[in-house]
């Protein structure tokens, strides 16, 4: 099975369990739980929890940033430590987000829109505005605490 195969079945499996535990779920604010936690994922090998991210907030809460610990490849290649969205929207599971510099295109020929879905088993998922709800693209997941060293 390719890679691509494998990294599809794996996000279609975790967005289903996911979202089988939205009925009833307690609902935190997306924004809250991004910021709470260091992230990582499971697929990609320089943004896994060795490397995790973390979300803050800038412009009055305007502006989402996403910041790794150590560089990775982002999808053009290039190499870098953080990137920031404008926030457009947030519902109770999601945020809407445009990426700063994004370069991929939508059917309307504008640089697409990202839905940053939280699942209630803590793993977040991407999707564009144009994919339908339940598309899961880049799945992370809330990093372990590191051990105390004490």
């Amino acid at each position: 099975m390719s890679t691509r195969k494998a990294r599809a079945r794996l996000a279609a499996g975790l967005l289903l369990f996911g979202l089988a535990g939205l009925a009833g779920a307690a609902r935190a604010d997306v924004l809250d739980v991004l910021t709470a936690n260091a992230w990582g994922h499971d697929l990609a090998s320089d943004a896994s929890c060795l490397n995790p991210h973390r979300f803050s907030l800038e412009d009055g809460g305007r502006r989402l940033v996403v910041t790794w610990d150590s560089e990775i490849t982002d999808y053009e290649g290039q190499r870098r430590r953080s990137g920031g969205y404008e926030i457009v929207g947030e519902g109770e599971t999601s945020l809407t987000l445009k990426l700063e510099g994004e370069s991929r295109l939508g059917a309307d020929g504008q640089p697409v829109t990202w839905v940053l879905e939280l699942l209630p088993t803590g793993i977040y998922c991407w999707r564009t505005t144009e994919e339908p709800f339940g598309a899961c693209t880049h799945p992370a997941m809330a990093c372990p605490a590191p051990p105390s060293l004490s």
